[in-house]
């Protein structure tokens, strides 16, 4: 659909239940982002489905503590400014999604034991945007996805996997 729409080239490094500390480390930290337009930047449902901390936004040009949530993210951030300062970034925070387990193999956390993504990894990221100026696409609180319409927005099939409810469907 991006390609289609912009007539752009699409470079999706995106991987299936990576964390952010695994996307800064094998994606952002090791791509030239010399030629690159514009970067998107999300993660959090396997960060708290593996209960990933969070962490601290740090001031800008701090050392940052890429094993967490925020860490990996601001490392990121600022990876891709060092290399490119034209390259446009935009970050999208985690959308809510719902988990059914604990403490297996599909879900060996989850984070504080919290069984809907937590608000904290949404906010560590309009708090992010905000410091370096990025924009934030919010799915964890605009796109209305609550309780009561989960299940008409998100795509999981609970008779094939019930460990969680995270995917959005076409809807």
């Amino acid at each position: 659909y991006v390609v289609d729409e912009l007539g752009c080239i699409l470079d999706n490094k995106g991987e299936s239940g990576w964390t952010m500390p695994e996307i800064f480390a094998s994606r952002v930290n090791t791509y030239d982002f010399t030629d690159v337009y514009a970067v998107t930047l999300t993660s959090g449902a396997n960060d708290h489905r593996k209960a990933v901390a969070v962490g601290t936004v740090q001031a800008i040009g701090s050392t940052f503590d890429t094993a967490t949530y925020a860490g990996a993210m601001q490392a990121s951030v600022e990876k891709i400014i060092a290399s490119n300062k034209e390259t446009k970034i935009f970050l999208i925070t985690p959308i809510k999604g719902w988990f059914t387990e604990s403490g297996t193999s599909n879900v060996p956390g989850p984070y504080n034991g919290e069984m809907m993504i937590s608000i904290e990894y949404a906010n560590a990221v309009k708090q992010i945007g905000a410091l370096y100026s990025i924009p934030v696409v919010d799915w964890y609180n605009q796109v209305n996805i609550n309780d009561l319409n989960k299940n008409f927005y998100l795509g999981d099939n609970p008779a094939v996997f019930t460990a969680y409810l995270l995917h959005p469907n076409q809807k």
